[in-house]
């Protein structure tokens, strides 16, 4: 009788629905809330007991709502949901590009395949012919009718979060700001600070806070300086004190966005105090002018060195998320990187013909098979999922700030943080080792501690010790090679806008603080 080998398998998956229903329940979050536009609470529930599958827009949205990026997590498509994801990133990269033919073109296209329940998909097309009526100079009114009607597909009710507080996701914030800025409301000022508020409640990520709260204050106050005849002391000591908190908070996330535009409304607003100034604050104040302007010398000049634009886009929709995996590569890439032949990996599972087609991007396995084959792979079954395999939000949140420490550079603060973050996940999970193993040995080279050729070794032992079933997400880009994803966890080789800045000198790269 043929022997049956025996492969390692993942019993380990992360639990979306769980890790969806703990936060949702410390938050008190209620279903009818979390639920609000997108679906009904018996369908919420259906999804938190792990009875129903959601795709990738679904699980965005909700994770915002309840104040997690989703840039902390990475996503396994399948067919569908890469090709919405690919389409997308063409309209988005028409905008960007001021692409209007181009753009109208791809939306139309787009907008003609969505299903009319779609509320998501139909948001992103309305916010981005709101991007594209900017472009053409069209007026504030049909500019912020198009917003009104993005707002109102997943808030129906949108009028009453200005007195109700709700959950809301960046984009959806971003969509009520935009109605702000674009409608002929005089006394909405204080609907700006009511989303300052909202941004400032408990459960929001320092992510979420850094993509939408700078953009809110820097409207803000470019709406107050139109009234500054009418400022005080007061009124300016407190608008330079919004603006360092935005500052702040993209500081907190290592972020840049509206960092330039804040910078420049931060100067005029000093400019104003220095002509009511007392004496003793002069000093004070001009020394913050000068240095405020320095930096921001420094950032144009570093945005020039990389061919990045100053200024932001507006719409939030424009900050790209990453570690986003195309399922027939990943299948196709683990297997390969594991040496194991297609008829290996579907023993006992599915036919070789089912697995090459998935392989070729010709149809999607079934939702339990597919998860029986990345199990094999040492994959979680989940489509998406964070670094750390728990569904402990304060886990994560710990692992996130982790890495702002290393990249820092405040090393004793970072091994602490490590040995804090170690006593809340289970280490007999292959992949919550390798991540814990992994961080260790980066403290090791970045304190000088090993080499550089025996931390690479290390890491190429960690990515192919098969026992320790590494996910595929080690690998940069889908594609087998010598670079590390804890290697550019360090060493920011790509300038992103809005995410990293950072200067190169020579084979070095140098993270500038944001002080």
């Amino acid at each position: 009788m043929k022997e049956t080998k025996v492969y390692p398998q993942s019993e380990a998956d992360q639990d979306f629905a769980k890790l969806l229903k703990n936060i949702r329940t410390e938050e008190n979050v209620s279903l009818d809330q979390l639920a609000m536009g997108l679906m009904s609470a018996s369908q919420l529930v259906k999804i938190e007991n792990g009875e129903r599958p959601i795709n990738k827009n679904i699980r965005d949205r909700l994770l915002e709502r309840l104040g997690i990026a989703k840039e902390l997590y990475e996503n396994l498509l399948d067919l569908c949901d890469f090709e919405e994801w690919d389409y997308k990133k063409k309209i988005l990269s028409a905008i960007q590009d001021k692409k209007i033919e181009d753009a109208y073109r791809l939306l139309k296209e787009y907008k003609a395949h969505l299903r009319e329940n779609d509320r998501i998909n139909h948001q992103f097309i309305l916010a981005m012919w709101g991007e594209v009526l900017k472009q053409e100079g069209a007026s504030k009114e049909k500019i912020a009718e198009c917003y009104r009607k993005a707002v109102i597909l997943t808030i129906p009710d949108a009028e009453k979060v200005w007195w109700e507080k709700r959950p809301l996701s960046v984009l959806e914030m971003n969509l009520l700001l935009e109605t702000l800025v674009y409608g002929n409301e005089t006394d909405d000022l204080y609907k700006y600070r009511v989303l300052m508020d909202y941004v400032d409640m408990g459960y929001y990520d320092e992510i979420m806070k850094a993509k939408i709260y700078p953009k809110i204050v820097y409207y803000y106050l470019k709406k107050q300086i139109l009234f500054k005849e009418y400022w005080n002391v007061e009124t300016q000591t407190e608008n330079l004190k919004i603006c360092e908190k935005a500052i702040d908070k993209l500081r907190d996330a290592g972020r840049t966005y509206y960092l330039v535009e804040l910078l420049e409304i931060e100067m005029q607003i000093s400019e104003i105090m220095l002509d009511d100034t007392f004496p003793e604050d002069f000093e004070k104040n001009e020394a913050d002018k000068i240095n405020a302007k320095e930096l921001l010398s420094v950032i144009k000049n570093l945005y020039a060195e990389y061919e990045v634009p100053a200024y932001m886009q507006d719409c939030t929709y424009f900050y790209q998320q990453k570690w986003i995996f195309s399922m027939k590569d990943v299948l196709r890439i683990r297997r390969e990187m594991l040496g194991l032949t297609q008829e290996q990996l579907c023993e006992g599972i599915c036919s070789v013909k089912s697995l090459r087609r998935a392989e070729k991007g010709q149809t999607d396995m079934q939702r339990e098979t597919l998860k029986k084959v990345l199990n094999r792979l040492g994959l979680s079954g989940q489509m998406q999922w964070s670094r750390l395999i728990t569904s402990d939000r304060e886990a994560i949140r710990m692992a996130e700030e982790l890495a702002d420490y290393i990249n820092d550079r405040k090393f004793s603060v970072a091994s602490k943080q490590l040995e804090s973050l170690k006593s809340r996940i289970d280490l007999d999970i292959p992949q919550n080792k390798q991540y814990f193993l992994e961080k260790q040995a980066l403290l090791e080279f970045e304190q000088g501690k090993v080499t550089r050729e025996e931390f690479v070794k290390m890491e190429k032992d960690l990515i192919f010790n098969k026992s320790d079933r590494i996910t595929a997400y080690d690998l940069l880009s889908g594609e087998e090679t010598e670079i590390l994803k804890a290697e550019q966890d360090s060493f920011e080789w790509m300038f992103r806008r809005g995410e990293t800045l950072c200067t190169k000198n020579g084979n070095e790269i140098y993270v500038i603080s944001i002080e």
